[in-house]
């Protein structure tokens, strides 16, 4: 049976979230506070967004680097690339006082890529309580929320290709990491 998310509650506890958001900001690449996630010219990604590379996070990470390994090996067989120590990952904060939100989206591919992206992987790094900001996926008829992500350390991985959202932050501040699985495209 498929499911329509994979999920590992708490994986990560406060003083792995801490460490991973210290060395995020200390390694990052680059800092988007309008990041061009449009959809017919409209941005639908209203967040700050840190880029970073894996190399930056990946001894914080072995574990689920491996758990996400074995979920495409016994779940779905997908042939995929190992994460590159260039690869870009997204730290992504939602600030109520900005009116952050992501509206619906897939993550995948353009015309003519060489490497698709298979699954996203997301992690709460948050910290502090924050309220709002439900993450949703789009399938099996409908809306879903995907309460994992409402707990810190919790990590949530699903194909890329489906729609997803997140909803309005209302109070305090949502932290997110995401991580794109990539391989060759689909024949």
């Amino acid at each position: 049976m498929e499911y329509l998310f994979y999920k590992w509650d708490s994986y990560f506890n406060k003083s792995e979230l801490v460490k991973l958001s210290e060395t995020i900001y200390d390694k990052r690449n680059k800092e988007f506070e309008e990041i061009g996630a449009t959809v017919n010219g409209e941005r639908i990604k209203k967040a700050t967004t840190l880029a970073f590379e894996w190399i930056a996070v990946k001894h914080l990470m072995k574990r689920l680097d491996e758990a996400i390994f074995v979920t495409n090996q016994n779940k779905y067989g997908y042939n995929v690339h190992t994460l590159l120590d260039c690869d870009t990952l997204l730290y992504n904060i939602y600030d109520a006082k900005k009116n952050h939100a992501y509206a619906w989206h897939k993550d995948g591919e353009g015309d003519g890529d060489k490497v698709c992206i298979k699954f996203t992987v997301l992690i709460n790094v948050s910290t502090e309580p924050y309220e709002g900001g439900k993450f949703q996926l789009f399938g099996n008829g409908g809306e879903t929320e995907v309460p994992a992500m409402n707990t810190p350390g919790s990590v949530v991985m699903f194909k890329s290709d489906i729609p997803h959202r997140v909803l309005p932050i209302t109070k305090g501040i949502r932290k997110s990491i995401t991580i794109f699985i990539k391989g060759p495209p689909f024949v």
